[in-house]
């Protein structure tokens, strides 16, 4: 029903179709564009333009403007009435009127509507479909019978006739309705699947909606945490510089009173020595012996010391007030940024040093333990359970929570791996190399190949390096452990997600030339 008002309300009241590029009168009234055209060009003789529904008198033939909203409406519905596209099925009966036809009778071949539908013949034979034009595809082609069974055999719409004649003879036929009913009991578990499927995506974009509105909200959190902290450090920063130059200011006012003491005691002793010296230049001009060496006894006896008296380095006292203030300066420092990494838990950087009682033979590390490199000449270190029999080395270093990374220098060497592994993993055999046991992660390269390795499994990354500087990247309590190459920008190459059981150390092969760690 609602099908049909709606019907009537896109029906053009020319033609009696539905509106084909519908255009609107001043009047307020709307056509197709081609059936007004027609109305108007055959009044443009007599110049008295009037709208047809309405009567309406124009004062003059205005262009006409096309409504847009109605033809997406009437485009729309034709989309979903196909049977009712045509324009307009009219009644065969009704030669008098054109009066839409309700139904098609597919054995008279006729239209009928709704009135000549109720003294239709009642038959089974007589089918009623909705209005159609397409007869053909309604009846067998060989028997012009109306198609009343599926022969599943040779998957073809028969009439009766066939059933019992020609090539579907001996097949079986399932009538339409049947085989309608169960392709749409098919249909409908297809429908429940598809509908169950489609709750199942839509609960998940309502998850991942709603994961986005809490990154969202997790990031204007994060934005005005990071001002806040920004703002404090800044507040911190700028109380201790008064507090360095207060020091400074402090210390300055304590040495200038110290060095003053000093000049005051020197500027005595030098007083001192010039009348020290003053004697002996009395004494040298001095002609008779005896008065010259009784004169020299007694000076000499008068205890006069001729040692310099300071009791100030100036030197020390200057180095020492830089100590004081540098040390105060960076434990400021250390203070503000070690509350800064625990208010926004950011990645830290590790001062990774390597273990020589973890380090293969055939590997030497550098006086700062921050190198490893390939060597033929073994190290003649004493075997432990700790140590690798190959070119391998973990760091002395363990993380058991927070977020770390930590540079390697690869650009030397062209055979190596790089990454995390337990302390518990394999020291000896086949499962001892980084990568090929489940306690370690790496990134690989192999000449010109790269890949990434745990447990064995080997996952190719078509990357190229350019400057051979990788970040290691650990967030220990997400378990997650990545890798990028330093270069501009920042390249992502592998990241495992793994869920950690054991603290975890940084872990190096190097089968030629050096890792060279820049952190």
């Amino acid at each position: 029903m609602a099908s049909a008002d709606l019907r009537d309300e896109l029906t053009c009241s020319i033609c009696l179709s539905i509106y084909s590029d519908p255009v609107t009168l001043l009047c307020g009234h709307n056509f197709c564009q081609d059936c007004i055209t027609n109305v108007l060009d055959a009044q443009g003789a007599s110049r008295v333009y009037t709208c047809p529904e309405c009567r309406t008198q124009l004062q003059e033939r205005h262009s006409l403007k096309k409504n847009t909203t109605l033809s997406n409406i009437a485009e729309s519905f034709l989309s979903a009435n196909p049977e009712q596209e045509v324009s307009g099925i009219l009644c065969s009966n009704c030669i008098h009127a054109s009066i839409l036809a309700a139904k098609t009778c597919l054995l008279c071949e006729v239209h009928l509507c709704a009135n000549h539908v109720k003294i239709h013949n009642k038959s089974p034979d007589h089918v009623l479909i909705e209005p159609t034009t397409s007869l053909k595809n309604r009846k067998c082609p060989t028997h012009n019978e109306v198609l009343k069974y599926y022969c599943s055999v040779d998957s073809a719409f028969v009439c009766a006739s066939c059933s019992l004649i020609g090539p579907h003879k001996g097949h079986q036929l399932d009538p339409l309705e049947k085989v309608s009913e169960e392709e749409k009991k098919q249909l409908r578990c297809s429908v429940e699947k598809l509908t169950s499927k489609r709750k199942e995506t839509e609960k998940k974009i309502r998850t991942l909606q709603d994961h986005r509105t809490m990154e969202q909200n997790n990031s204007a959190v994060l934005t005005e945490k990071v001002i806040d902290l920004i703002r404090d450090v800044k507040g911190q920063l700028d109380a201790l510089q008064n507090q360095a130059l207060d020091e400074i200011c402090r210390q300055n006012v304590k040495t200038s009173a110290k060095i003053s003491c000093q000049i005051q005691e020197l500027d005595t002793e030098k007083k001192g020595l010039s009348k020290r010296l003053g004697n002996l230049e009395d004494l040298c001009n001095q002609t008779d012996p005896l008065s010259f060496l009784q004169r020299l006894k007694s000076n000499r006896d008068d205890g006069s010391d001729n040692g310099n008296n300071s009791k100030y380095d100036v030197n020390r006292m200057a180095y020492s007030e830089k100590v004081q203030i540098s040390k105060l300066v960076h434990k400021g420092f250390e203070d503000i940024m070690a509350e800064a990494v625990r208010q926004l838990d950011v990645l830290e950087v590790s001062n990774i040093v390597l273990d020589v009682d973890t380090a293969g033979n055939n590997v030497a590390l550098s006086a700062n333990r921050k190198a490893a490199s390939s060597t033929k000449i073994d190290q003649d270190r004493p075997e432990t359970p700790e140590r690798f029999y190959y070119c391998q080395v973990l760091s002395i270093n363990k993380f058991s929570s927070g977020h770390h990374y930590w540079e390697v220098d690869t650009s030397k060497s062209e055979f190596w791996r790089i990454g995390v592994a337990y302390p518990s993993m394999d020291r000896k055999g086949d499962k001892s190399y980084i990568g090929y046991n489940s306690k370690s992660w790496c990134l690989r390269r192999w000449g010109n190949e790269y890949s990434a390795i745990h447990d064995g499994k080997v996952t190719g990354i078509p990357h190229m390096a350019s400057g051979g500087i990788f970040r290691v990247c650990l967030n220990y309590n997400n378990g997650i452990v990545s890798f990028y190459e330093l270069c501009m920008p920042i390249k992502h190459i592998y990241t495992y997600n793994a869920t950690l059981t054991e603290p975890v150390h940084a872990a190096f092969f190097v089968l030629d030339g050096m890792l060279q760690l820049l952190t």
